[in-house]
């Protein structure tokens, strides 16, 4: 009956959470952070190499189709979600719905996970609060309506997490195989899921259970995950590390430290209202700071293993992103749960929990449904009518902040995947900005014999260029606008969305006039020297 229990009350949290995403949804093209552009259009590109199985040439396959379609995540970030994200699209279309019911799919596994493990470690009533404060904390709310890779890490963390600490208490080697396989599926879904690594550690050592590391069926576990993920992170270094190197030194976001420099220490505590919300820290401060006392120690120290981890890892970063600690949330939204069972203890009103609980849940909430999702639209009407007004030459060039979501707009209305998009900012990038004599007329001349020589039937860019864009973006703006005899403007589509670096932009659409009878028909050669994916550009958080 207890279990019955637990399940319906879990149904019902899940419903209540995805009711509220319901009414508070508003449709948007993918844009979140510029990275939602690369996780949608990578989970298309497996899905189109499901149906053309390219099995036996699959480096090949996959460097032709970044020739075609120039926006993948291909070695940015692990493959594992993108393979699932394939698959469900295989099945139900290449529609953004499809990905964002996938990324609901983890938020409710990642809430099964918690709800089970605070339902081990603590009670139902505590369970239920804290999935609730997770659900509509800033992150977790976020990041269940976006296709980013949070949700799915944080799902797997949770679920590695929870059999990992079942094995610490009590040493089932069930726990062991689940918690490896939890570690794994994490890892290769984020590269930064390597915090759990001195999570369990501080567990191990606050719980003196060091001596299970000497256990041969942990070492094989440590084995089978080192042998699982060696593959995949020794490719990554060997073509990207250089990338991620710089991320972590320096960043590439607005808010952006150096490594170990001291405002990295309390920059993540100092923001966890962004992370949880201001109507949790109270009881969240409440609960971390006494837990240790009022708790037993084998359902503290699991949470507070991960808030230690998670700090220990991120804080050093040069990268400075509320984000990045979405991992701690869980652990947070368990002491502000147990803050408040311990505040209405020590006032001896045993039902004033339910009222407390009230107050910061649904304030949590309130605050949940007035946070604006990411949106933006334009794309996708201009990707159709490219898509149905090209017929001589197929070839399109888009240069523009969200080239990601060109190209994804663009397959998903070319079916038959006949058109290649070439990016202005690759395909520009080696065009000199002036003659010998210092004269700028040579970056415009070069510029108009790369066009010339690609001989894309249709050019389209962003208008005003984004501050972000290379120069090349701002001299091939003013090539197509003061050659009117090559290229015409046939037709302007306005861009809508509540993203504060696009108010009042366009996207104009230029149909070259000069064609080339003979043009480059290697796509390869557009783009620029750097054939690899590498990372998108990121606008203001």
């Amino acid at each position: 009956m207890n279990a019955l229990r637990a399940v319906l009350v879990f149904i019902g949290v899940v419903a209540l959470l995805a009711l509220v995403h319901t009414l508070v949804d508003r449709p948007s093209e993918p844009c979140f952070n510029n990275d939602e552009t690369r996780h949608v259009m990578t989970g298309v590109f497996f899905r189109d190499a499901f149906v053309d199985q390219p099995w036996d040439h699959p480096r090949d396959y996959a460097v032709r189709y970044y020739q075609q379609y120039p926006a993948l995540g291909l070695l940015v970030w692990p493959p594992l979600f993108y393979v699932l994200e394939g698959l469900a699209m295989l099945a139900a279309g290449t529609s953004i719905v499809t990905a964002k019911a996938l990324i609901a799919c983890f938020a409710v596994l990642a809430a099964g996970y918690l709800f089970r493990m605070v339902l081990w470690t603590h009670d139902l009533f505590t369970a239920t609060v804290t999935v609730l404060l997770f659900g509509f904390s800033p992150l977790g709310f976020d990041f269940s309506r976006q296709v980013m890779l949070e949700m799915p890490a944080v799902a797997w963390c949770l679920m590695a997490l929870y059999y990992g600490a079942r094995y610490v208490e009590e040493e089932r080697r069930r726990d062991l195989v689940f918690a490896t396989i939890g570690f794994i599926l994490a890892a290769l879904t984020r590269f930064d899921v390597l915090f759990l690594v001195p999570v369990f550690l501080i567990l191990l050592i606050a719980r003196r259970r060091l001596t299970l590391l000497r256990r041969k069926s942990v070492l094989a576990a440590l084995l089978i995950a080192v042998v699982c993920l060696a593959p995949v992170y020794a490719l990554t270094a060997l073509e990207f590390g250089s990338v991620h190197v710089r991320s972590i030194r320096g960043g590439s976001t607005a808010e952006t430290s150096t490594f170990l420099a001291p405002l990295n220490l309390y920059y993540y505590p100092a923001r966890v209202n962004q992370q949880i919300g201001w109507f949790a820290i109270a009881p969240l401060l409440l609960g971390l700071f006494t837990g240790l006392w009022t708790m037993p120690h084998a359902s503290f120290w699991p949470y507070a293993a991960v808030v230690g981890g998670v700090y220990v890892t991120f804080s050093p970063l040069g990268e400075l992103e509320s984000r990045h600690v979405i991992y701690w949330v869980p652990a947070l939204a368990l002491f502000a749960a147990a803050g408040l069972h311990l505040l209405a203890a020590w006032l001896r009103l045993a039902p004033l929990r339910f009222v407390l609980a009230g107050i910061v849940v649904g304030g949590a909430a309130g605050l949940a449904c007035r946070q604006p999702a990411s949106q933006l639209r334009g794309y996708e009407p201009l990707a159709a009518y490219i898509v149905a007004n090209t017929h001589e030459t197929p070839v399109v060039l888009f240069d523009g902040a969200f080239n990601g979501n060109f190209i994804y707009q663009m397959r998903r209305h070319d079916e038959e995947r006949r058109l290649t998009i070439l990016r202005g900012d690759k395909l520009l990038a080696n065009a000199p900005t002036e003659d010998a004599s210092g004269s700028a007329t040579g970056g415009a001349e070069a510029i108009l014999a790369t066009l010339f020589r690609f001989d894309p039937e249709f050019l389209i860019v962003e208008d005003p260029v984004s501050p972000d864009m290379p120069a090349t973006s701002e001299r091939l703006h003013d090539a197509l606008a003061t050659h009117p005899e090559r290229f015409r403007e046939e037709t302007v589509f306005p861009i809508e969305g509540n993203l504060c670096w696009f108010p009042g932009k366009e996207l104009r659409v230029y149909r070259s006039v000069l064609r080339n009878p003979v043009r480059d028909e290697d796509p390869g050669r557009g783009l620029g020297s750097m054939l690899k994916i590498g990372m998108p550009r990121r606008g203001p958080p």
